[in-house]
């Protein structure tokens, strides 16, 4: 049996699995190095040492496919594409611009046994993903900014309102509604607070349209939304890559 290696590339951390005989070793490692540069060595040094024969990817980092395109494998390396085979239909009308990791996250979605009810994936990264999966079929959704870009675009067009690293700001809600009592707390309940409430109202329009709802969250800002949403959602840190080994399956 082959030996794989799935690559799910953020702008922050690079998540890893490498599969062999139906178990597989987690790793993960920041995207970019202190230095600016993608760490295509580490990569490398992992295919090296594990003799892998295949890679799929996915990565929002435009960097990164020259590195993917220059391991050396055994076999062959695969960036995720609407070009696959898919456990899902397409309805998205410009599928060659829908990123890879939201292909992963549907793949995921779309083999979880739901498949007769409405499926929302709500992916909290650098921005704010809603994906819609109607039994098998892909409906389309939105894109909001994420918690860190909301914060550095209100400091980046404003004159006075300083920078906040919103996930170094621990405020507990318990399901209230916070008022920020100074500057910074009012830029964290702007930034994250706006966006659980934000996810809960379309979570319950989309309820309207769709009685039966799963709820997926995942991404690097889930652990931080996940206490404030009001709806019930399962949490999926790493669903992107649960989609990615679906995807080679299908693929092999």
């Amino acid at each position: 049996m082959k030996k794989y290696l799935l690559a799910d590339v953020g702008n922050t951390f690079t998540k890893i699995r490498i599969y062999e005989n139906s178990e597989y070793q987690f790793l993960t490692f920041p995207t970019i190095k202190p230095d600016g540069n993608p760490d295509g060595k580490q990569l490398q040094d992992l295919v090296s040492a594990n003799q892998i024969d295949d890679v799929l990817y996915s990565t929002v980092v435009p960097e990164w496919h020259r590195i993917f395109n220059n391991l050396e494998v055994k076999g062959v390396v695969r960036k995720v594409s609407v070009q696959m085979k898919l456990p899902f239909e397409m309805k998205y009308q410009t599928p060659e611009t829908l990123g890879s990791d939201r292909i992963a996250l549907l793949a995921a979605a779309a083999e979880a046994g739901f498949h007769h009810h409405c499926t929302l994936i709500v992916s909290a990264g650098t921005c704010i993903t809603f994906d819609i999966l109607h039994e098998r079929t892909y409906l389309g959704g939105a894109i909001s900014p994420g918690l860190a870009m909301r914060a550095k675009a209100m400091n980046h067009f404003t004159k006075a309102l300083p920078l906040v690293t919103v996930n170094l700001i621990d405020i507990p809600v318990n399901g209230q509604l916070f008022i920020g009592q100074d500057t910074a707390q009012c830029l964290w309940a702007g930034s994250v607070q706006s966006a659980a409430l934000e996810i809960d109202q379309y979570i319950d329009r989309l309820k309207s349209k769709f009685s039966k709802l799963k709820i997926y969250l995942t991404g690097g800002d889930a652990n931080t939304l996940e206490k404030m949403i009001k709806s019930d959602i399962f949490a999926r840190p790493n669903m992107c890559l649960d989609g990615l080994n679906i995807l080679y399956k299908l693929n092999a």
